[in-house]
């Protein structure tokens, strides 16, 4: 549910890839951070101007280019980046397409299944 995402979620998405940015400055781990940190920037600054369906496109891509491990990052970095997105970044910005090809249908249905009954008991509760 969007609502329960952090209203700095762009803010959080680009903390994270700086982090990573350091990490590979410091051969900790192997790739170049830099086109993520130049997308979530982008997307942080869609997002600020308003600019909703620009902002859907540049998460999307961002998405991509974890999937694609665009910079020759690692798996491991990748499929982290991937999952933080997709924990901090409200639903309206995602692809319902790319969570059931990464996740897997039956995964991604068993998800919202448990989506909607935890927003059933949410609404029940009040």
């Amino acid at each position: 549910n969007s609502n329960q995402k952090s209203p700095a979620w762009a803010e959080e998405l680009l903390g994270e890839v700086v982090t990573y940015q350091t990490l590979a400055e410091k051969n900790l781990i192997p790739g170049n951070f830099q086109p993520y940190l130049d997308q979530t920037s982008k997307v942080r600054e869609l997002h600020r101007a308003g600019n909703r369906r620009a902002t859907y496109d540049g998460v999307n891509q961002l998405m991509v280019m974890l999937e694609a491990r665009v910079g020759g990052i690692d798996a491991h970095s990748a499929d982290a980046l991937w999952d933080f997105c997709y924990r901090v970044t409200p639903d309206e910005f995602h692809a319902r397409d790319r969570h059931v090809r990464a996740k897997g249908v039956d995964e991604f249905e068993k998800h919202e299944e448990f989506m909607r009954d935890m927003e059933e008991r949410a609404g029940m509760s009040f």
